[in-house]
């Protein structure tokens, strides 16, 4: 178990010792990992199991169904902010992330779809992919 401590119950991270600042940091980017894996674990679950056709179909059908959407993922949002700034409870605290992850997931369905249908294998897809973790790594 690691000497981290919940900033939201005792304090600012920025008042901490260095140590301490420095496992906030790599929590953090744990934390980070874990969403982003979980969101191409779901994205992929999704596309196999057929829902980004479903959900293109359900977006065109509506004048309003985009602003229905955005709409939703605001209140979504919302709710995982208020779950992950939770101090008394580190389990609501990963509720959070994971209900903003899945959120993130559904959102993002209809345009990894598409974006998959132009190039019909999916490379445009692993191409930004592989841009942004070297972005993102600076390699």
């Amino acid at each position: 178990m690691s000497s981290y401590t919940n900033p939201y119950t005792v304090g600012m991270v920025s008042d901490s010792p260095e140590a301490a600042r420095a496992e906030f940091i790599r929590q953090t980017y744990f934390h980070l990992a874990g969403a982003i894996a979980l969101f191409v674990i779901l994205e992929g679950l999704f596309l196999k199991m057929g829902l980004g056709e479903v959900a293109l179909k359900l977006l065109g059908t509506g004048r309003y169904s985009w602003l229905i959407v955005l709409g939703a993922f605001m209140g979504v949002s919302w709710l995982a902010d208020r779950w992950a700034t939770n101090g008394t409870s580190k389990g609501m605290q990963y509720a959070g992330l994971g209900l903003y992850t899945v959120a993130e997931a559904v959102i993002f369905l209809p345009m990894i779809t598409v974006a998959m249908a132009m190039t019909g294998d999916g490379s445009l897809i692993m191409q930004a992919g592989l841009i942004t973790a070297a972005m993102v790594l600076g390699i």
